[in-house]
Parts: C-alpha cells; sequence; structure tokens
C-alpha cells in the first residue's frame, strides 16, 4: 500500500519570476482541499473589493496610490492556491 501527502501550495508572479509557496502538507486531503477553496474565495473576495480602484484599463487610479497601491499590488501578484498530491516512501 502506498501512502500519499497532500501539499497546500499557492503561487506569485508571473512567467520566470512565478515563485510557489509550500504552506502545509497534511495526509488529509479533505483539510488541504478545504483549504485552498477557503484562500482562493479570500483572495477573490479582497481582489474584487480592490477592483473599485481601478481604471478601466486595469490599473490603480492616481488618488488612490498613496493609500491603497500596497495591498493592491499584492493580490493582484497571488495566483490561485492548489494541493498537490505526491507519494509517501
Amino acid at each position: 500500500m502506498k501512502n500519499k501527502i497532500y501539499i497546500a501550495k499557492y503561487s506569485k508572479g508571473r512567467y520566470e519570476d512565478e515563485t510557489e509557496y509550500i504552506v502545509f502538507a497534511s495526509t488529509n486531503k479533505s483539510k488541504v482541499t478545504k483549504w485552498c477553496t477557503k484562500f482562493n474565495k479570500m483572495i477573490k473576495k479582497w481582489s474584487d473589493y480592490y477592483d473599485k480602484y481601478e481604471d478601466d484599463f486595469g490599473w490603480i487610479k492616481d488618488e488612490y496610490i498613496t493609500k491603497h497601491f500596497g495591498r493592491w499590488s499584492w493580490l493582484r501578484n497571488i495566483n490561485e492556491a492548489y494541493c498537490e498530491e505526491t507519494e509517501i516512501r
């Protein structure tokens, strides 16, 4: 019998500068998939919130740069979370 472990990951960046982050690993697949779902919902919620500070071209409006640019940029850089399955030897 082969044991499996499930790894919760998310990535940031695009193309050459994309970086994967391992958050945790578990033998319980349901725990990992629930965390990924929750993470993705939170990122979507906050991305939708910060969309109101964008112009028609998807860039932050000048009047909001000082107050909201850091969080807006950070959220735009995060890709979705996902579960990776691997075997324990």
